[in-house]
């Protein structure tokens, strides 16, 4: 089946094919974002925290089936309009997942999950950032797989925003491989 799109319950999703949303710079509200994600196996449900995750309430923690150990830190780098400060544009914050099989649930998982945090957590001022639409791929280094991505947004972004194939850092070629976008019908 050519661009099956995996079924979330509770998002009505859209393949993006092999490119990604690419939001406009300014829009994403954050100047640098960096984060950590750690999945282990204690047991058969297994705890993955996300750490250092820049949003305007803090971070989240998401439940997630695993079965090993690992951690993966990319970093993120966008410029904010002058003077926005973090929590001012549409992007609210990524995942990776590694060790696991593709799976959207996980994304739609910490988008629920960034949702309670934020809600549980609102802002001294203004309101809580609300996860309606998050964008998940396959995240390739060099041809070698390293994990699922997972971006969160506060709003929809058509398909005409899924430009971004990857890139070259360095010596090393990134790539963007079975893009999916998903709208949380929930909030």
């Amino acid at each position: 089946m050519k661009n099956a799109i995996p079924p979330v319950p509770g998002y009505d999703g859209e393949a993006t094919g092999n490119n990604t949303i690419d939001v406009p710079g300014s829009d994403t509200g954050e100047p640098s974002i960096t984060t950590t994600a750690t999945t282990s196996s204690n047991s058969a449900t297994s705890t993955s925290s996300i750490g250092s995750t820049t949003s305007s309430t803090g971070s989240a923690t998401t439940t997630v089936s695993t079965s090993s150990t690992t951690s993966s830190s990319p970093t993120t780098s966008s410029t904010a309009p002058p003077g926005a400060g973090p929590g001012t544009g549409t992007y609210i914050g990524s995942k990776i997942f590694t060790n696991t099989y593709f799976d959207p649930a996980l994304c739609a998982a910490s988008c629920d999950s960034q949702n309670q945090n934020n809600l549980s957590h609102p802002p001294s001022r203004g309101q809580p950032q609300i996860c309606r639409f998050f964008t998940t791929y396959l995240l390739y280094k060099n041809g070698q797989p390293i994990g699922q991505y997972c971006a969160l947004y506060t709003q929809y972004y058509s398909t005409s925003y899924a430009t971004n194939s990857g890139t070259q850092s360095g010596g090393d070629t990134l790539d963007v491989r079975h893009a999916y976008s998903y709208r949380n019908t929930k909030v």
